[in-house]
């Protein structure tokens, strides 16, 4: 049996359509909207807006619309906002191209590109949107880009890849964000003279909890006066709290000044928690005329893995949270880290490269350093359980013979230390010590006691405390100084 070849075109005609439900594209100055199903062009408009919409609207849950490259080359002009559906896909064909982001050059030479006026956001939804998929398409010169979402609505389900946006005033702006993913996402804002912004997510909710979202290969270029990343909680009553957010290889240039954040963290009237950055990039100068690199206000268990942060980071409280339980964790970088929380433990810090001039503020972090004496001098506090929460009392204590080797693990001892002093009453043969805290088998610390007296002494240990006994008894009331050294 001889198999004849089939060209493209009539491959094309013959299984293209039925992978979607309807198949956009353009021919002259005219956009058309085909069905998948029957191969029948079905509308067609001057007005890219109106096609887009058309196919949308006359897709079903779990189907895609096509938005075919244009040949030759040139964008979809939007008149209006496109209006996500829900349970239908948008998906370009080819993949989105930019001309290299340098001053000012921003622009597209490929792929699917809807283009508005700067008067309105490309795609809008300000109500409930659940399962939306949004794949290989530019967005160029809109107020927003993607703005979906309100007050008490939920964005639920929505996938954006291989996106790429430009010349925006928030390139992505999502409000109760639930279940998202987003991969391969670029938000090229730069502007030396106008506030263009990268992605904004919030909470505004009175009794939903957004978050459990995953971001990875986040790209964003912001403009004067701007803003990378903001996270921020606005909800009220039971729910609001923004949580269970990830960031994979998060990149943000700031070049302008002004005030402009790379990545801000802000619990303004519900708290933002539970965020983690693995490889965080955060640069460059223009963050370092009145802005942060990392400003966290009022945030709670924030975790930041950053392979570089060249500008300052800060942690603020907030009139309604403070900064109890921020972990910063900073890897192979030198900021200036500023503890304005006010606590004793509000920041933790574990580096292997910062200077100890470099933090400064009124709280007192708590850091351990991985490298030698030229660093900040690491101490962790003796802990007390005050019932409320974490507590802080007795005095800091080295932690000495610490360094990593070529597996980066700790392969030296660590000694921490219990120190305090006992009452013995006059006539007294013994006393107990008991911990502030459980140290575990008396065989991994040794204790050391000191009576204010002339006698001999012996101890017996345990794991929560030991009993000191005397040859000579006290004639007057004294005191006896201990001191505990535990080997892990």
């Amino acid at each position: 049996m001889l198999i004849q070849p089939v060209g493209r075109k009539e491959f094309e005609e013959r299984v293209f359509p039925y992978m979607y439900s309807y198949i956009v594209y353009k021919e002259g100055d005219k956009y058309y909207a085909k069905s998948g199903n029957t191969g029948v062009v079905e509308y067609i408009d001057i007005d890219a807006s109106n096609v887009i919409q058309y196919a949308i609207d006359n897709s079903e849950f779990g189907q895609s619309i096509i938005i075919r490259t244009p040949k030759p080359w040139s964008t979809y002009k939007l008149s209006k906002p496109i209006v996500p559906k829900d349970g239908v896909a948008i998906i370009g064909e080819g993949n989105p191209v930019g001309v290299t982001p340098t001053y000012l050059q921003v622009g597209f030479s490929g792929g699917v590109v809807l283009e508005g006026d700067e008067s309105f956001p490309c795609i809008l939804k300000e109500d409930d949107s659940m399962n939306v998929r949004i794949e290989n398409i530019g967005i160029n010169k809109c107020s927003y880009g993607i703005k979906l979402g309100a007050y008490n609505k939920v964005v639920g389900g929505l996938v954006l890849r291989n996106i790429w946006i430009q010349k925006t005033k928030w390139g992505i702006y999502i409000i109760n964000p639930y279940f998202n993913r987003f991969d391969f996402v670029r938000i090229i804002n730069r502007d030396p003279n106008i506030e263009r912004n990268g992605m904004y997510l919030a909470s505004w909710h009175d009794v939903f909890e957004p978050g459990n979202s995953v971001f990875t290969d986040v790209y964003i270029d912001i403009g004067y006066n701007s803003t990378g990343l903001m996270l921020e909680g606005l909800g009220s009553g039971t729910g609001g709290v923004l949580g269970l957010l990830e960031f994979h290889r998060l990149q943000i240039m700031g070049l302008y000044g002004g005030a402009s954040h790379g990545v801000w963290i802000k619990s303004t009237e519900s708290m933002v928690h539970l965020v983690s950055f693995y490889d965080l990039d955060v640069e460059d100068s223009g963050m370092r005329s009145g802005g942060y690199a990392v400003r966290i206000s009022g945030g709670q268990q924030i975790w930041i893995y950053a392979h570089l942060i060249s500008a300052d980071v800060l942690f603020e409280n907030t009139p309604n949270f403070t900064g109890r339980y921020i972990y910063f964790i900073s890897i192979d970088s030198n900021p200036n880290i500023i503890d304005n929380t006010g606590t004793p433990h509000g920041v933790f810090i574990a580096t292997a490269y910062l200077y100890r001039d470099r933090i400064s503020g009124t709280g007192n972090p708590v850091m351990f350093s991985l490298l030698d004496s030229q660093l900040y001098t690491a101490y962790i506090n003796d802990l007390k359980n005050t019932g409320a929460g974490l507590g802080l009392t007795g005095h800091p204590t080295a932690y000495g013979d610490f360094n990593v080797n070529r597996d980066l693990y700790a392969n030296r001892y660590i000694y921490y230390k219990l120190a305090g002093t006992v009452s013995v009453s006059a006539g007294s043969t013994s006393v107990t010590i008991s911990y502030p805290l459980y140290v575990g088998d008396p065989s991994t610390y040794a204790i050391i006691v000191t009576p204010s007296w002339n006698t001999a002494v012996w101890v017996t240990k345990d794991t929560s405390s030991a009993t000191v006994y005397f040859s000579n008894a006290p004639t007057t009331d004294a005191t006896l100084d201990w001191v505990v050294i535990k080997r892990v």
